[in-house]
This record gives structure tokens, sequence and C-alpha cells, in this order.
């Protein structure tokens, strides 16, 4: 389990120190009431892996990108529909003439209401139109649009798989460098020990004080380590907290460990079935749809040589009052109906650059994919084989963990009665902290390897399989961190 990084001692001594300062008065007042009480305990925030796969999902930058895009191509298909549909606009002008040359003659007992030439002239109505025929291409762009929206909606499966195995690399990242924190934190509590046997033989006169020396020296060497291995796991858990989007000064404990006992590795028929998923992995099945929609645009292209027909229609009316508001008994009717049929003649080989462009991105869409196949086919065989590999060191870890457990044992205790060296036991502490290392980072290696193994054949990512439920909440044990 691992608390994230706090100093509540130290923030408290730096905010008092604050206070004292008549010139920082009211800022000192202010960090104060956004910090914790003195004394107060922060409850931590609890995350197990899969629950931070489920915060990654809703939290992520990257997974809501790809909700937009989803949305922007469910509208380009409402777009793309709405072509092959009547339209219908309204529409209404008013002209005011100050001058014109066709100002009709003011002959008595007639009265002519002519188009032009009027004070005042109101046009109104609606206009429609329905698309009859063109070759296809309103068609083509309908199909188009809803195949790119279907390999949009599996990028967006693509890059939540992403997003999961980036969680799982980050969360066992900082657990992995808790665990090396410990380690150091408890070889320097050996060294400790040490010291205190030497300087206990000094005095019985059973070691020099050369002997002190030495152990006090290796001591202090290991101090650096130490503090080096707390700097990578804050640094570890930050990089989770800003994956996460997780506030900064809410403490974080991570539940799950690299402990070989809580491992349980997948049987052989699971792992054939998550490489047989591979067929199936979101975007191979999403460069189908763009092979699909490049397919339709070259086929849209060579429609082009077809005629366009459509039937436009329009009701309305023109009024001419003496005021400048007309009456409705001022309107008169005007009414159309038209089918216009158009078609190019001569456009400078567009048309014909146009079928090859289409023709050549659907045929390196199609290559495109052949190159993805393969790539895919790959990385699954390299995923399986990095997977077996880390399953097998597991077991050989933990064998040379408990043996060099008990040669450190043994070692220390014939050191404490005066039969080993220092330089023996520096050996024996030496190779149990790198084969608690080694372990630690077998486990972590085989849950990434997995993480990366579903990724990779598109199969679902998710640890809970392999992982052991974490023992019930205790004491929070180490260093309390914020």
């Amino acid at each position: 389990m691992i608390l994230s990084p706090s100093e509540p001692r130290t923030r408290t001594r730096a905010a008092g120190a604050s206070a004292r300062r008549p010139a920082a008065g009211l800022l000192s007042l202010l960090l104060l009431a956004g910090a914790p009480l003195l004394g107060q305990e922060v409850t931590p925030l609890r995350l197990t892996v899969e629950a931070a796969l489920r915060v990654a999902e809703t939290e992520s930058q990257e997974t809501a990108i790809a909700a937009s895009k989803i949305l922007v191509s469910a509208s380009d298909i409402r777009v793309a529909r709405s072509a092959l549909l009547p339209q219908v606009d309204a529409q209404l002008q008013y002209m005011r003439t100050i001058r014109t040359p066709f100002v009709m003659p003011n002959i008595p007992g007639t009265e002519i209401t002519l188009p032009f030439g009027n004070a005042n002239t109101w046009n109104g109505g609606f206009d429609f139109s329905q698309l009859l025929y063109d070759g296809g291409r309103a068609r083509a762009t309908q199909k188009v649009a809803e195949e790119s929206d279907h390999a949009t909606r599996l990028d967006a499966v693509e890059t939540t798989a992403s997003v999961r195995v980036a969680v799982v690399e980050a969360y066992f990242g900082a657990v992995l460098a808790e665990r090396q924190a410990q380690i150091a934190i408890l070889t320097a509590e050996q060294l400790s020990n040490q010291l205190d046997t030497v300087e206990l033989r000094r005095k019985a006169g059973e070691a020099s004080d050369l002997d002190v020396f030495r152990a006090n020296v290796e001591k202090e060497n290991v101090e650096p380590q130490r503090i080096a291995a707390l700097n990578d796991r804050d640094l570890a858990l930050g990089h989770l907290r800003q994956l996460l989007n997780l506030p900064a000064g809410k403490p974080l404990l991570l539940e799950d460990d690299l402990t070989a006992g809580r491992i349980r590795p997948l049987p052989r028929e699971k792992v054939d079935a998550i490489r047989g998923s591979a067929p199936k992995r979101s975007n191979l099945e999403a460069s189908l749809h763009l092979v699909s929609s490049r397919d339709l645009d070259a086929k849209s292209a060579h429609a082009a040589f077809l005629p366009t027909v459509k039937l436009t229609a329009h009701f309305g009316g023109y009024a001419f009052p003496a005021t400048t508001f007309p009456s409705s008994s001022n309107f008169m009717d005007d009414w159309s109906v038209t089918v216009n049929a158009s078609v190019s003649i001569f456009d400078w080989g567009k048309r014909l650059a146009k079928i090859v462009s289409t023709e050549e991105t659907a045929r390196q869409a199609r290559l495109q994919r052949t190159q993805l196949q393969q790539t895919v086919d790959t990385e699954v065989a390299q995923r399986g084989a990095e997977l077996e590999r880390t399953e097998a060191l597991i077991a050989a870890r933990v064998r040379t963990t408990k043996q060099a457990e008990l040669v450190y044992q043994l070692t220390e205790l014939k050191f404490r009665q005066g039969v080993a060296s220092s330089l023996e036991l520096t050996d024996a502490r030496t190779s149990l902290r790198q084969a608690r290392q080694n372990e630690a980072q077998a486990v972590h290696d085989y849950l990434v390897a997995l993480a990366r193994l579903q990724r990779a054949a598109g199969a679902p990512v998710s640890l809970a399989a392999v992982i052991a439920p974490a023992p019930a909440p205790g004491p929070t044990p180490g260093r309390k961190q914020e």
C-alpha cells in the first residue's frame, strides 16, 4: 500500500513562521484557512488499479476528445443525409425605389401595376427544392459519413484501450517505485542495526575503531540512494495523479502491490483466447470502414460525369403598395415549378484528376490496412512472448528472494556472534536487496505485459483476473505522506 507524498509537520512549521511575519500576516491566514487543522487526520483516497481504470475513462482528456469526435461524426451523417431530403426556405424582401427610368405615365382612368418603377416593392414566399438524380453522389456522401462514423467509434475504443494501458503502467510504476523506496529504507535500517552492533562490539573490545568507521561510512553511503528512491516514488505518484486528473491535496493510497503471492497468472488457454481476438481489434475493423469510405469516394468521383436533375418550386407573391407597408389585398400570386437538369461539359480535366486521386487514395487505404494487419500480428506475438518470459521470471525471482533472505538472516546471526565479517554481511545484504528489487520488477513486468497483450489483441484491458483482492484495510504503515 502506498501513500502519496506529504510533509504535514514541515508545512505547519512553515505556516507558523509566515504568521509571525507582519508583512505576510494576511497571506498566512489565507494559507492556514486552506490547510488541514493541526492534528487533523486527512482520509486518504484508496485506489486499486481497477478503480484507477474506471477513473481514467471518465476523467482522461484523450477519452473526452474521442467522445467529441463521435459527436462530430454523427453530425456529419445528418448533414450528408439532408442533401437527399426536401429543402424548404422562406424569404421576404422589401425594396424602396429612389429614382428609376421606369416611371409609368399617369393616365387618367387607368390603373397599371408593373413589377418595376414602383416606389415600394415587397417580395416574399417559400422556395422548395428536391434532388431527383445526381448519379448517386449524394447517397455516396451519406455512406461515406456513416463509414467514417463507424471508424471514429472504433478509434474511440482504441483510444480507451491505450489510456487504460497507460494507467496500468503509471499505477504499477508508482507501486514499483514505492517498493524500491521501502527496500532502500529497510536497507538503511539494517545498516543502522549493523552500526549499533559494531559499536557494542567495540565497547566489548571485539572490534576496532576502523570497523566502526567502516560501518558508519557504509550507512551514510546508502542515504543518497534512500532519498533518490523516495523522490522517484513522489514523481511516479505525481504522474499518476496527472493522468487521472486527481486533486493534488488529497492523500492517495494505492492498495495493489507487487507481492508475488497476490498474482495468479492466467492459464494457457485464456492467454490463447486473448491472442485469438486479434482479428477483431478495433483499429483493424476501423481500417475496413476507412477502405469502404475511400471506395465510395472513388465511386462518387465517377458519378461527376452524370447529369444532376433537381425539382424546384416557388410559392410567393409581389406587392406594390402606395404606402410603405402593404395590406393582404396588395399581394399578387407568384407561383412556379421548375425541373432543372445540368451537366458539366468541360472543366479542364478536373473530374478526371478527381477520379485518379480518389482511386489512388483507396488503394493506399487497402495497403495501409495490410500493413496494419502485419503490425498487429507482430505486436501480438511479441507481447505474448514477453508475457511468457515475465511469468517464468516471477517463480525464479521468488525462489531467489527466499534464499537471499535466509542467507542474510544466517549471516547477520553469525556477524552478531562475531563469526562473520562485515564484508560478508554487506554482500548478503546487497544480494537480498537486489533479489527483492528483481522480484518486484518481475511482477511489475508481468502485469504491464498482460495489459499490453490485451491491448495488442483488442481484448478488454483488465487485471482483475490475475490480482487477488486486497486485504482488509488496516493501520496505514510507513511514513505518512500527502
